[in-house]
């Protein structure tokens, strides 16, 4: 199995399983479900070389390294990092078990759009197709694609700026990166949603217009503000870039995935304000409206593409979006060069000076 497997697939350990076992998202009863198979996982693993006075002992160890942690509010991190090397080493083998308990239990979501577009395998993500693979497929549907009553020329009274069609990426930016973060959850808290998309589009988060002049302005926007808020990796930034890709392989696509940010921002816009409101929804609800408008916009506007042969519209961006991606990856491997030539001349640097002299002498 390829390195850059290996590591992604700790990063979806990590980001999806542990994440979904410290979030609301999860039942009570779910969170201790999932760690009693955990804490199995010492067991299970040194059950056939020892006896049951040892494999008692390393469960009751478990029991006291999580008996003061607050799991509803304790962070993936902090779960993760409580377990040893060993068990760690063994939950990863028994989330790839077909077979195992824990396998049946974890769900890792499946992007919509990979299904759609399964017949262009030039846009499939590498990094975690092997990954996949392993799963069972589940029943995924793409979102809805709604139905407006006023087209684009009925929205404005003058032609949209060409450029705009870059502004679509930093929305689709913004939605597969939600879409990932929140393993497919868009709906279960919209708020949550909302805030996560408006902190990553500027597009949709500011009064102002924005018109991003190429693809390059318009995916940085969204990369450097999911570096900043949530330190995410060079290579989740380049599944999140196949996944665009994806999404442009057809325009019925990007009128799904536009109509879903639709949903979930109209839900907010429109909620009421309830004792059990938490936290408020009112402040948000007009910035919510502002931006299931916008929506709607763009929405009319790839609409009107589609009218008009989008799909070549849309393999130019694609085009270019690779193009994008390749000079992405070739700054990433010049980064781990420079990074491997500095390890280097810094263990040169602490080689002891008694070395060289012994060879002199």
């Amino acid at each position: 199995m390829r390195l850059s497997h290996l590591q992604c697939t700790e990063s979806f350990y990590k980001d999806n399983i542990l994440q979904e076992i410290s979030t609301q998202r999860v039942s009570n009863e779910e969170k201790k479900k999932i760690l009693e198979l955990l804490k199995r996982v010492g067991g299970e693993d040194i059950g056939a070389d020892s006896d049951d006075e040892e494999v008692e002992t390393n469960a009751n160890d478990f029991v006291e390294r999580f008996r003061s942690m607050d799991i509803e509010s304790a962070s993936y991190e902090t779960i993760w990092n409580t377990l040893t090397a060993q068990e760690r080493a063994e939950f990863e083998k028994l989330v790839l078990d077909k077979s195992s308990a824990l396998f049946q239990e974890i769900h890792l979501w499946k992007p919509w759009w990979e299904l759609s577009g399964l017949n262009d395998k030039t846009i499939q993500n590498p990094l975690i197709v092997e990954l996949d693979e392993s799963f069972p497929d589940k029943d995924i549907s793409s979102p809805k694609i709604m139905k407006i009553t006023k087209k684009l020329e009925e929205l404005t009274n003058k032609l949209p700026n060409p450029m705009i069609i870059f502004n679509l990426l930093n929305i689709l930016y913004a939605y597969v990166y939600g879409c990932r973060y929140l393993n497919g959850e868009l709906s279960e808290n919209v708020h949550e949603t909302c805030n996560l998309i408006w902190s990553l589009s500027p597009v949709l988060a500011l009064n102002e217009a924005i018109v991003y002049e190429n693809v390059s302005e318009a995916l940085a926007a969204g990369i450097q503000l999911s570096r900043q808020k949530y330190m995410e990796s060079h290579e989740f930034t380049l599944i999140l870039l196949n996944d665009i890709n994806t999404l442009l392989a057809d325009v019925d696509n990007v009128l799904a995935a536009l109509s879903e940010i639709y949903s979930i921002f109209h839900t907010l816009s429109t909620a009421r304000q309830t004792q059990e409101s938490k936290p408020p929804v009112i402040p948000h609800s007009r910035k919510a409206f502002l931006t299931d408008k916008k929506v709607y916009f763009y929405f009319a506007y790839v609409q009107s593409l589609k009218e008009k042969d989008g799909a070549k519209a849309f393999d130019m961006l694609k085009t270019l979006i690779k193009s994008e991606k390749s000079n992405f990856e070739q700054q990433l491997k010049d980064h781990e060069m420079q990074q491997q030539q500095a390890d280097e001349l810094l263990k040169r640097r602490s080689t002891p000076a008694t070395e060289n002299f012994i060879t002199e002498l």
